[in-house]
């Protein structure tokens, strides 16, 4: 087995890239921030100009919450929402991270063949899939772990999360690491500048960015006496550069007198900006010393290590291992690549799969865990030792947004059909609207544009994938029709009970007002 050298060994001359950079059209910027936006032409001769990128001012990144709902049985406590901090950057400053990207990702997909780690490497790559047309994605990953529990038999699969990873890589770490990849000693001034970008990096609250341009704050809705926190203008009309550069002074930085400054200055010596096209990247680059040597712990025993990102997984022989023992190494070896890297202690999962008359028995091997599963969980999927399901917290997410968007349509009936009937209303409903946003669309074999995917080209995919292990996942979705149409009926009914009717008659009326009628629609023509 090929063993990683240190990075000092890894140095090698370093090469300008191989070829100028080129900006797909497709992958032009058009979301809303501070700068204007960019023709491919000008984004390219940015990008391609190191002396350009040396001496580029970077925009503050813009900063906001995603919320992530966790799924919880009748009998079991309720978890806090989590809150993971995402950055996205201006365009200009995005066409540099994706330009410097690409050139580092040739060379380090040259170094993971080099050292042979290019089986563990799994996330923000292109790997191609031996089960089916098209590059590895999270299915084939969890099938891939599902095989290699099959094949052991008699096996621990250790299951364990990098606490809060981007945001504590060591910067003086990373830096050496990414000197490396390029074969020096040091970085050149333009990789240099990027690296300080992402590593000193300023960033500002989207919503106080918006709330100080008028576009959002509190407003009162539906005449409720109390006010709550929303859009102030059409989303639509919102411009797509935000403000000028002096404007963004003024809010962000405090220059003026006018606004307090809000623009946040990253000071630590670890962290970088989740959310940015090339943070990805370097978080899998900083890992490459730690995963050779994860690597061979796996293969001394016999077993496999693979890294999805923070998820770290070990499937390992039973014989002559003490999980408990495993885990507290892990840990250990993991704070010698950061002082602030840990294993998260509360999302560590063992399971202890053991040969049965059908396939396998899997049972849960850490006595002190928080929220124990029988299940083995991975990726978005569970298994117990013979059938592969999507797991209880997808299946619950989708519930959640099969609710969201049946609740709009249920109450939105509700009042536009003030006259008629609860039956009336679900039997007449045009219900195809609801189905395409979670069930078939076209045949998966032609989708190619995945703005259009489904949750049911999703679990085509699966199937697809998987075969035989995959049908399970097709039964969990094959009741979705009548859960959307229960749904459906339920916010109807509540609405109807709910509403007194002047307010159902109000809502008609202003329904009409904003209707023309057949008359003046003939008349208009």
């Amino acid at each position: 087995m090929t063993v990683c050298r240190t990075l000092e060994q890894n140095q090698r001359p370093f090469s300008q890239p191989p070829r100028p950079w080129v900006l797909p059209k497709a992958k032009l910027k058009t979301y809303r921030h501070f700068d204007a936006i960019m023709s491919i032409e000008q984004a390219e001769a940015l990008a391609n100009d190191p002396a350009r990128v040396a001496a580029h001012a970077f925009y503050p990144l813009l900063r906001f919450d995603e919320i992530k709902r966790y799924f919880r049985r009748r009998d079991q406590p309720h978890r806090p929402s989590k809150l993971r901090p995402l950055r996205y950057a201006a365009r200009s400053d995005a066409y540099i991270y994706m330009r410097y990207r690409d050139w580092l990702s040739a060379l380090y997909e040259e170094r993971l063949m080099a050292e042979g780690l290019d089986d563990v490497v799994l996330a923000y790559r292109r790997v191609a899939s031996p089960y089916r047309p098209g590059n590895k994605c999270n299915i084939d990953f969890a099938y891939d772990a599902v095989n290699h529990i099959r094949r052991l038999g008699d096996c621990y699969a250790i299951c364990l999360d990098i606490k809060s990873f981007f945001e504590n890589l060591d910067h003086a770490r990373l830096k050496r690491v990414w000197a490396s990849v390029l074969g020096l000693p040091d970085l050149p001034p333009d990789h240099y500048r990027v690296f300080r970008s992402l590593t000193k990096y300023v960033q500002a609250d989207l919503f106080e960015v918006y709330r100080r341009l008028g576009i959002w704050g509190q407003k009162t809705v539906g005449g409720r006496p109390t006010p709550v926190e929303g859009y102030l203008v059409d989303r639509r009309k919102i411009p797509v550069r935000l403000c000028d550069a002096e404007t963004m002074r003024e809010i962000v930085f405090g220059d003026g007198g006018k606004h307090d400054r809000i623009a946040e200055v990253r000071t630590e010596a670890y962290g970088i900006p989740q959310g940015t096209p090339i943070s990805d990247l370097l978080a899998n680059m900083y890992m490459l010393d730690f995963d050779a040597e994860m690597k061979k712990l796996a293969a001394s025993s016999g077993g496999v290590y693979m890294r999805y990102s923070d998820d770290i997984l070990f499937v390992v022989p039973a014989e002559d291992i003490d999980p408990k023992a495993f885990v507290e190494g892990v840990s250990r070896s993991i704070g010698t690549y950061g002082d602030q890297l840990q294993i998260a202690k509360d999302k560590t999962s063992i399971h202890r799969f053991t040969p049965a008359a059908k396939g396998q028995t899997c049972q849960n091997a850490k006595e002190d865990a928080e929220r124990p599963s029988k299940r083995f969980e991975y990726l978005g999927f569970s298994f117990d030792g013979q059938k592969v399901r999507i797991r209880d917290s997808t299946m619950s997410s989708l519930v959640q947004k099969v609710a969201a968007v049946a609740k709009r349509e249920g109450v939105a009936a509700a009042l536009r059909y003030p006259s008629k009937s609860v039956d009336q209303i679900c039997e007449e409903f045009n219900y195809a609207g609801l189905y395409g946003r979670f069930l078939r669309v076209r045949d998966f074999e032609t989708v190619e544009d995945k703005s259009d995917w489904t949750f049911w080209t999703y679990v085509r995919k699966i199937e697809s994938t998987m075969k035989a292990d995959g049908r399970p996942a097709m039964r969990q979705v094959r009741n979705l029709k009548v859960q959307i149409r229960r749904r459906f009926r339920l916010y109807v009914q509540t609405t109807r009970d709910g509403a007194p009717a002047r307010a159902l008659q109000s809502a008609a009326a202003r329904l009409r007002q904003a209707t023309p009628s057949n008359a003046e629609t003939a008349a208009q023509a």
